[in-house]
Formats: C-alpha cells, sequence, structure tokens
C-alpha cells in the first residue's frame, strides 16, 4: 500500500513539472556579483523573462518539452578554462542524438581534439525529470 501512494506521488509531481511553461529561449550566464550561474528563461508569447540561480549551470535540467534556443556564455566565468559563446538549437540537437522528449543537463568539457568553433559538452539524459537514464558524451 505504501508502494503505490509513493509511486501515485511521483506521477503527480511529474505531472505537475510536465505541465509547467515551456520557455522558447533560455540564456545561461555566470553572475560574478552572486556569484552563481544564471539561467534565464524567455517565454516569448508573454514577454516575461524568469530567473534561475544555481552553483553551477549543469545543475540546470532543460524541460523534456523544450525545443528552443540556448545561448551558453562561458566566455567569463569562474571554470578551469573560459571557452566561448554557444548557441545550441535544441530540437536539431535532440533529433541529432535520438533525445526526442528526453530532459537533459549540460556541461562543457576540456576536449583536446576540439577546434578553434567546437566545444564538447557531456550531457546527461533523463527519461523523466527524477530519473537519470544514460551518460552521453
Amino acid at each position: 500500500m505504501i508502494k503505490a501512494d509513493i509511486i501515485k506521488r511521483i506521477k503527480a509531481i511529474e505531472q505537475q513539472i510536465l505541465d509547467v511553461e515551456i520557455p522558447d529561449a533560455i540564456m545561461i550566464y555566470y553572475d560574478w556579483l552572486s556569484e552563481k550561474w544564471v539561467v534565464e528563461e524567455k517565454i516569448a508569447e508573454t514577454h516575461f523573462s524568469k530567473l534561475k540561480y544555481f552553483k553551477h549551470y549543469k545543475e540546470y535540467v532543460f524541460h523534456p518539452r523544450f525545443e528552443g534556443v540556448v545561448i551558453l556564455d562561458l566566455i567569463d566565468c569562474p571554470d578551469e578554462f573560459q571557452a566561448n559563446l554557444h548557441s545550441i538549437q535544441m530540437s536539431d540537437f535532440k533529433e541529432e542524438n535520438n533525445i526526442q522528449n528526453c530532459a537533459i543537463s549540460l556541461e562543457a568539457v576540456q576536449n583536446d581534439v576540439d577546434g578553434t568553433l567546437e566545444q564538447s559538452f557531456k550531457v546527461v539524459v533523463y527519461d523523466t525529470l527524477m530519473t537519470q537514464k544514460r551518460l552521453k558524451t
């Protein structure tokens, strides 16, 4: 009986998460004043921006139905290496990697084979927002 209640609660939480408004674009940058990473979710229809703060941007999990553009600013950040400004069209990225309808998180990683305009990322893929599915590099 307790297991059934737990499963029902988890499913209710997952449904609440899936029913949130999905942003059209996301900007991620480091804020030196707060010493936190800022994720700005922009919703074009309402001209609304929602700011979320994280110790590291890799803690942010993209909604499974997010298909918009992500701008990741790593130019002026405190990480071991300072990279570049990256633009990711999430619909194309998910399609190319066969991870549609999956929540993901990203982290830039140092890779010796990256060219001048290239950046390697570690991508954690979730089958729901609650469970880690697999790690893809």
